[in-house]
């Protein structure tokens, strides 16, 4: 294999611009185009290992914007997309930003709830 570099199951990425800020493992990040879960707590230059494909429970809220841009508890299915907002994860779709898959169902509720839920993280979801 002609200038093959490595496997991209995991790989040592940039996760915070802000060194002093620590990015625990297993938090959610978007690195430019790039989705994954932290393996590790980021380093004192704001590096850490980031798996970029895999099944994680996480934390997401079972929001969306009605018509009028009014934050509003929504019923949750299999399939359907997870996006990341400043890295907390929700199901507003507000600048593109796709996450990941929800496999877990969430009833709707009264009121918003951040719920753990089983999402497959990766780089190729079709909308």
């Amino acid at each position: 294999m002609i200038n093959f570099v490595q496997n991209s199951n995991n790989l040592w990425l940039i996760v915070t611009e802000t060194p002093e800020t620590v990015v625990v493992a297993g938090s959610p990040v978007r690195i430019g185009n790039i989705n994954g879960i932290t393996v590790d707590d980021s380093d004192e230059d704001g590096y850490a290992v980031v798996a970029l494909s895999g099944v994680y429970n996480l934390t997401v809220t079972n929001v969306t914007l009605d018509n009028m841009d009014v934050e509003i508890p929504t019923a949750v299915t299999v399939g359907q997309l997870v996006y990341i907002n400043d890295g907390e994860l929700d199901f507003i779709d507000t600048n593109g930003t796709i996450f990941g898959v929800a496999l877990d169902e969430i009833e709707e509720g009264e009121s918003p709830q951040a719920v753990e839920i089983r999402v497959m993280v990766g780089q190729n979801f079709n909308v």
